[in-house]
C-alpha cells in the first residue's frame, strides 16, 4: 500500500477514535429521551450499532473497569464475548438437576444475620445470595463456595459504586474510594485473582463482565416473581401455578419447562415475571446525536398493546389465543432488534423459573411480609413497585408501604431502611412471618 494511503487510513482512524471519545463525553450524562412509541422503539433498536450501545454504558468501564459486548466498539471483541457467553450458556439436563439441587440446598441455609435474633431473615439478601451463588455454580464452576461475607463484600460493593456514579460529589468520594477497594478486594478472593492491589484486573477478564449481566440482571427479577407468586397475585390459579413451579424443581429440562400442564406452562409462568418486571427496565441508545431510552416497562404494560389487564399478573395472556403482532414486537425483557442477550431463549428464563421455585419451596404459605414492628404488609392490586438497578435502569421489586429507617447502624455496617422476616423457632406454628430488606432496592 502507497505511504499516502497508509497515512490517510490512520488519520480516518484517528479520527473516529477522537470523534467518538468526544461524543461519549457529551452524551454520557444526559438524561436519555423516554421512547415510548412502539414502533419507533423498534426502529431504534433495528438500527443500532457497537457504538450507539457503548455510549451510554460508558458508566460501566469507568466505574467497574469492564469490557463486554456492551461496552466494546470493536466488532471482533463483540464476536468473541458472544461467542464465549454462547459456549458458558450451553447446559446439559443433569446440570440443571444440579441446579436446582444446589438452589434448594442454598435456600435451606438461610440463616439470620441479626445478633439477638436467630428468627430474623432479611428476604432480599437471601435473593441476592441465593442469584449470586448459583451464577458462581453455573458460569464459575471450579471456584470455591464463597464466605456470606464474601458475597456481601461484592453485591453491596457494586450497588454502592453504581448509586455513587450516578449522582457524584465530594461527599459521596470517600465512600466510593471505600466501595471501589472493598469490590475489588472481594472479587481478586472469591475469583482466585492476584491480591496485590496494585496490580490492576483485566478489564476483559474482570468477573463483572459476567455478574453484571447475569447477578444484578437475575436477582431483582427473582425477587419479584417470588413476592408476586407467593404474595401478590390474587389470581385464582395462583396456588396452581406455585404447585406448578415446585414440580419443576424436581424435574428441571427444557420439555418440562415448555409443556402445558392444564393449558399453562413454567414457560408462560416465567414469560409473565419478565413481562411486568423486565430485568431492564430500559434500553439506552444513541440515535440522532441524542441518548434515547426505550421505555421497556412501559412497552411491557401498555394496556393499548397487552388490553385492560395489562398490570395484571395474567400468565394465560401467552397462550396461543392471546398472541398478537404488537405484542411479540413490544415484548424484549432481553433485548430486541441487532442485540439481544444469548440467554433470552432458555437458560435465561428457566433460571429464573428455578430459584423462583426454590424460594417458594422455602417460603411456604405459613410465611407473610411484614414491616418494622411486626406489621403484616399490605400488597395493593397494582403491579409491585420498581425501582432502578443497573442493567440500563433494571427493576427491583418492593411492596408499597412507607419504609421506616431503624436508628443507626445495623450489625452488618449498613444503614437503611430495612425489613425483616421473623419467625417462631417452634416450625409447626402457623404464623411464620418473612419480611423485605429494602435497603439495597430503595438506593437502586
Amino acid at each position: 500500500m502507497p505511504f499516502d494511503d497508509v497515512f490517510v487510513w490512520q488519520f480516518i482512524t484517528l479520527f473516529l477514535f477522537f470523534s467518538f471519545a468526544c461524543l461519549r463525553e457529551i452524551l454520557k450524562d444526559r438524561t436519555p429521551v423516554r421512547i415510548r412509541d412502539l414502533k419507533e422503539a423498534i426502529s431504534i433498536l433495528e438500527d443500532s450499532t457497537l457504538e450507539s450501545r457503548a455510549i451510554p454504558n460508558q458508566r460501566l468501564v469507568e466505574t467497574f473497569g469492564i469490557k463486554n459486548s456492551f461496552t466494546t466498539t470493536n466488532t471482533c471483541c463483540n464476536k468473541s464475548f458472544i461467542a464465549k457467553a454462547n459456549r458458558l450458556l450451553q447446559t446439559s439436563e443433569p446440570e440443571w438437576e444440579r441446579l436446582a439441587k444446589g438452589a434448594l440446598w442454598i435456600v435451606s441455609q438461610s440463616r439470620s444475620p441479626r445478633m439477638g435474633d436467630p428468627t430474623s431473615l432479611p428476604l432480599v439478601d437471601i435473593v441476592q445470595a441465593l442469584v449470586f451463588r448459583i451464577v458462581l455454580l453455573k458460569f464459575f464452576p471450579d471456584l470455591r463456595n464463597p464466605t456470606e461475607s464474601e458475597i456481601t463484600m461484592i453485591t453491596k460493593s457494586i450497588n454502592t459504586r453504581w448509586t455513587g456514579s450516578k449522582s457524584p460529589s465530594s461527599q459521596s468520594r470517600p465512600a466510593q474510594v471505600q466501595a471501589k477497594a472493598v469490590l475489588d478486594y472481594g472479587l481478586r478472593r472469591v475469583f482466585q485473582l492476584d491480591l496485590d492491589p496494585s496490580v490492576p484486573i483485566d478489564p476483559r477478564s474482570n468477573p463483572l463482565n459476567i455478574l453484571l449481566l447475569t447477578y444484578d440482571a437475575l436477582w431483582p427479577v427473582v425477587l419479584s416473581g417470588f413476592l408476586e407468586l407467593r404474595f401478590h397475585s390474587q389470581h385464582r390459579d395462583a396456588p396452581k401455578w406455585r404447585k406448578q413451579l415446585e414440580r419443576f424443581l424436581s424435574s428441571p429440562s427444557r420439555s418440562t419447562f415448555e409443556a402445558p400442564e392444564d393449558g399453562m406452562s413454567i414457560e408462560m409462568i416465567v414469560a409473565e415475571m419478565l413481562r411486568l418486571y423486565p430485568p431492564m427496565k430500559r434500553i439506552n441508545r444513541v440515535h440522532n446525536h441524542q441518548t434515547v431510552g426505550i421505555d421497556v416497562e412501559f412497552l411491557h404494560r401498555d394496556p393499548e398493546i397487552w388490553g385492560t389487564d395489562a398490570e395484571v399478573f395474567e400468565p394465560a395472556r401467552w397462550t396461543e389465543d392471546g398472541w398478537t403482532k404488537d405484542r411479540e414486537m413490544a415484548y424484549m425483557p432481553f433485548g430486541k432488534g441487532k442485540f439481544v442477550c444469548p440467554s433470552r431463549a432458555v437458560v435465561g428464563p428457566m433460571l429464573i423459573g428455578i430459584l423462583v421455585a426454590a424460594l417458594l419451596r422455602r417460603f411456604d404459605e405459613k410465611f407473610q411480609v411484614t414491616g418494622p414492628g411486626s406489621s403484616k404488609v399490605v400488597f395493593g392490586t397494582e403491579p409491585l413497585k420498581t425501582i432502578p438497578t443497573m442493567n440500563s435502569g433494571a427493576g427491583a421489586a418492593i411492596p408499597e408501604f412507607q419504609t421506616q429507617a431503624f436508628g443507626g447502624q445495623n450489625d452488618r455496617g449498613i444503614q437503611g431502611n430495612e425489613y425483616w422476616a421473623s419467625y417462631p423457632l417452634n416450625f409447626t406454628n402457623p404464623n411464620l412471618i418473612c419480611a423485605v430488606d429494602t435497603e439495597r432496592i430503595c438506593n437502586r
